[in-house]
């Protein structure tokens, strides 16, 4: 299948792809002209595989974008921030005090309430990394209390009642001896780190299937120097 990137690109790019409930397949990528200027790009079309692309405004405000998520309110974007598409133009969004900054790859609407939720980091001096997420509940934006620890999160989903799980990973044994990190409502609205998937290293992606369970994905307990023995899969019933 072959997008219709503008006439001249010398090479070109996808990095996020998405789905919505109308049918139609969104995707998001980039390419450069003969003389190496590179421009962003959206594609939309019909998820059926039928084609159909339309090529739309691109031009996001971010530096990066690591994930699409199309839902009632348009099609956002993470990476570093977040920003929306509202079918004609896009808007980066305005982040509560003190998430400037943020970094973003996970990206998940909550079905009960079509509110959406991002997960991702902030750099801290003292912790390298610290987790962090957001919600959107259709006005504004509000950050979800995390721990104050070191941790960054790459995904996040919502279990069969609605309830948000993020994963990552830590790189601080006296967080997660394995490095694993996994963030699940506690008391009174915050997020905390009680569980740990055996036999789980660094994860980097979860999905919810259609009876509520979540899996997750990415690479085995014992990675030396940062790499993995072997991938990870996993399953929370």
């Amino acid at each position: 299948m072959s997008l219709p990137f503008p006439e001249g690109t010398d090479q070109s790019s996808l990095s996020a792809v998405d789905t919505d409930t109308n049918g139609s397949v969104w995707v998001y990528g980039g390419y450069a002209d003969a003389a190496g200027e590179y421009f962003p790009t959206l594609f939309r079309g019909n998820a059926d595989g039928s084609g159909r692309w339309t090529l739309l405004p691109a031009d996001t405000g971010l530096n990066w974008v690591s994930k699409l998520k199309a839902g009632p309110g348009g099609v956002y974007a993470v990476g570093d921030g977040i920003s929306r598409f509202d079918g004609i133009a896009w808007t980066r969004q305005s982040m509560p005090p003190k998430l400037d900054g943020a970094m973003f790859d996970g990206i998940a609407i909550r079905a009960t309430t079509n509110e959406v939720w991002a997960a991702g980091y902030m750099r801290d001096e003292t912790l390298w990394r610290r987790p962090v997420i957001v919600r959107y509940d259709g006005r504004s934006w509000s950050a979800v209390r995390t721990p104050a620890e070191t941790g960054q999160l790459s995904d996040i989903t919502f279990d069969g009642s609605g309830r948000p799980l993020a994963v990552g990973e830590s790189l601080d044994p006296a967080v997660s001896q394995n490095g694993n990190y996994v963030l699940t409502p506690g008391p009174r609205g915050s997020l905390t780190h009680d569980e740990e998937p055996p036999g789980a290293g660094y994860l980097y992606a979860a999905a919810t299937d259609s009876t509520g369970r979540i899996w997750t994905v990415g690479g085995a307990a014992g990675a030396e120097g940062g790499i993995p023995p072997s991938a990870y899969a996993g399953i929370r019933r």
